[in-house]
């Protein structure tokens, strides 16, 4: 989509330029064997990795990242300007009409190592065609238990299997296989196992930076399973393969392949745990200094690479955040600056979920610096991934290589005309299209941004009116497909999806 504007044109070459070169991460034990084996990607693959942002709890999609001019469906207004696709100004950093002023200029500069660079504003992302949209469709959504599943598995069967294990899955069979594990970090949504069994399909769940696996000094209770996950549980050996393959011998086809999958994850987890430890928990003021891996710090990214210190991936993503005595969105910076850290490591899928989006009551109140900081967290992850160098791929960045996404468990439902609110200056869900369309926002991989595709009208978010409607299963087979997995394949796929929307990166 061209726009004209010398301004933007110039604004959109700087943003997305590649050319990143650098040395690859230290050798982390029980992950260096086969490096330059797994560095080639799969034949017509886009993407080596994917990073995963969930909004937990239905997040107001006509008000966020494919945004309604109508009241009662954003009462925030847009974004003003020459946009590709409407952006809610709910996600920028203020809302003219609520009074607010606009976040000063040095808000957006990264201290230390950084060297005086800037993250961009939404509003600025946004005009530089940084990222694209993809709208999925489901008539079902509206509930919490059922939609925490179709968000992560496709599927609102308790047996369905999550996305993060499909991948796994995939690439136990595939040309480019690897050994690191998948890292689900705070955990809610089952993204890498079966709804409604805690433990089955687990990538690596991690509940926060002080819960990484082997980084405790002492067992936990092994009767815990809830404590279990995400602890120092999978340093037994004894009680993991028991664990492992009682799921295994209780599965048959696909959750069968998937079973024994993360029975291999787990056990790597006992191996990457304690390394982990060393040097990815960002939030651990006595690592700070720790580096692994380059980063271009020159303002044009031309090849100025320095050390990746925790330091400063702790500066880049918790400047996002306004207030520092909000800890739920600082523990969203940290696990941001951890999953920058386990896609260096070699892991292939990383989710991270942000909570907080079930807004019934108070909603500008209550969600004002979520949103806010999700559209600061946006640009942020694209500023840092496009001056990572990738580990494994000589000139080419982490951004070059990761397909970035976010979902949801589904839309709202609008308020009054009036003021755009529940009676409750809320907002509900599970009986409006609005509720039922999702605006997926989506960059990096090569993907080409300024594009929306299934985009209704928002006048009434009635995608079933639309030649181009896609399913949460689509949206998750192009995931798969665009890391180059047969996104057909019965054992781990979608056989009923006929189109996994290979067209985003046409």
């Amino acid at each position: 989509m061209d726009h004209g504007t010398d301004r933007r044109t110039m604004l959109r070459r700087t943003l997305l330029k590649g050319a990143i070169v650098g040395a690859g991460i230290a050798c982390i034990p029980g992950f260096g064997a086969g490096r330059e084996a797994r560095a080639a990607l799969p034949s017509g693959a886009p993407a080596r990795r994917v990073l995963i942002l969930n909004f937990t709890l239905g997040i107001r999609s006509s008000a966020a990242f494919y945004a309604s001019s109508k009241k009662r469906y954003n009462p925030y207004g847009l974004i003003q300007g020459d946009l590709p696709f409407p952006v809610g100004a709910f996600l920028d950093d203020c809302i003219p009409s609520f009074g607010e002023a606009p976040v000063p200029d040095s808000a957006y500069l990264l201290p230390g190592a950084w060297n005086g660079l800037s993250v961009l504003r939404m509003r600025d992302f946004a005009r530089a065609e940084g990222f694209s949209v993809v709208g999925s469709w489901d008539p079902g959504r509206g509930d919490h238990t059922r939609d925490e599943s179709v968000c992560a598995t496709g599927s609102a069967e308790p047996s369905g299997i999550g996305i993060l294990s499909r991948i796994y899955a995939g690439l136990a069979g595939a040309s480019s296989p690897t050994d690191a594990p998948g890292f689900h970090l705070h955990p809610r949504v089952p993204f890498g196992r079966a709804p409604h069994f805690l433990s089955e399909h687990t990538p690596i769940a991690v509940s926060g930076a002080k819960a990484l696996p082997g980084s405790r000094p002492s067992p936990v209770d092994q009767n815990d399973v809830r404590a279990r996950t995400g602890h120092d549980w999978s340093r037994d050996a004894t009680w993991r393969t028991r664990f492992d393959r009682g799921i295994a011998a209780r599965r048959s086809g696909s959750n069968g392949a998937a079973a024994a999958t993360m029975e291999h994850l787990r056990a790597s987890g006992a191996t990457v745990g304690p390394a982990l430890a060393n040097w990815v928990n960002v939030a651990n003021p006595n690592k700070h200094s720790e580096a692994r891996g380059t980063v271009d710090i020159s303002p044009d990214r031309s090849g100025h690479m320095v050390p990746l210190t925790n330091q400063m991936l702790f500066d880049a993503f918790t400047r996002a955040v306004d207030d520092p005595n909000q800890q739920s969105l600082i523990d969203a910076a940290v696990d941001l600056g951890m999953a920058v850290r386990l896609l260096q490591l070699g892991s292939r899928a990383v989710t991270v979920e942000i909570d907080g989006f079930d807004s019934h009551f108070q909603e500008f109140r209550t969600c004002r610096a979520l949103y806010r900081a999700v559209g600061r967290f946006w640009p942020t992850i694209h500023f840092v991934l496009s001056r990572v160098a990738d580990p494994l791929l000589p000139g080419k960045s982490l951004l070059d290589t990761t397909l970035v996404c976010t979902t949801s468990d589904f839309g709202r439902d609008p308020g009054s005309d009036e003021t755009g609110f529940s009676a409750g200056e809320g907002t509900d869900h599970g009986n409006d299209p609005s509720c039922y369309y999702l605006a997926h926002a989506c960059m990096g991989a090569g993907l080409r941004g300024g594009r929306v595709l299934s985009a209704p009208s928002t006048d009434d978010y009635r995608a079933d009116k639309i030649a181009e409607r896609y399913a949460p299963d689509q949206f998750l087979a192009m995931v798969l497909s665009a890391m180059g997995l047969d996104a057909a394949n019965p054992n781990y796929g979608f056989p009923a999806v006929s189109d996994p929307i290979r067209r985003l990166f046409g």
